[in-house]
């Protein structure tokens, strides 16, 4: 659901040349803050408050705590992941609403 706000919002604030380029950064920048390809938690500093920060490392936490059926804590994970996706889908409707409007005017 994120990634689809994502796209929406990309979508509705750039052009169709810009927005595929931007959502690929995106999904590029979702892996590796997200702490697939390295971990976040040793890493330390400003990079694990970043990862941290964002719902990437939150997914690939709660996805790695799902496959080993560890469940303690996952909800924490969930509701932030959650969260995020209520706040992009709600930003993006009002952005694609509002660009619908002036190209209408």
């Amino acid at each position: 659901v994120f990634f689809i706000a994502a796209g929406v919002l990309f979508g509705a604030l750039f052009n169709e040349k810009a927005a595929p380029g931007l959502c690929s950064v995106i999904i590029s920048l979702a892996s590796l803050l997200g702490g697939v390809w390295f971990d976040c938690e040793a890493a330390g500093g400003a990079i694990w408050n970043i990862c941290r920060a964002l719902p990437f490392y939150h997914c690939v936490k709660a996805a790695r705590m799902a496959s080993v059926l560890d469940f303690n804590g996952i909800g924490v994970h969930l509701l932030i992941i959650a969260a995020y996706a209520v706040v992009f889908a709600a930003l993006s409707a009002v952005v694609f609403h509002s660009r619908m409007k002036a190209d209408l005017a």
